[in-house]
């Protein structure tokens, strides 16, 4: 998923989404669910950018950040070379 929007700075409501990502992620006493993940995002893009997506790639970007959070929960930083220490 790729956005850009020269007309206004948007860093805000994107440092919104990054917290409210984090936040979710933290909840360790509840199961994730990509569903749930999906929808965050979808929600985000709708009533933040004013922008609808409907080429499959927040189900993408959704499996990519449950697959990332799963690696980093597990300790494993492949995705990420160098935060192993290496």
């Amino acid at each position: 998923m790729a956005y850009r929007n020269d007309a206004s700075d948007q860093s805000g409501t994107l440092s919104q989404l990054v917290s409210d990502l984090v936040a979710w992620f933290a909840q360790a006493t509840v199961p994730h669910c990509i569903d749930d993940l999906e929808n965050i995002l979808d929600e985000t893009m709708v009533l933040s950018f004013n922008t609808e997506v409907e080429d499959g790639s927040i189900e993408k970007v959704a499996e990519q950040l449950m697959i990332v959070h799963e690696e980093c929960f597990q300790g494993y930083f492949f995705t990420f070379p160098g935060m192993n220490g290496d």
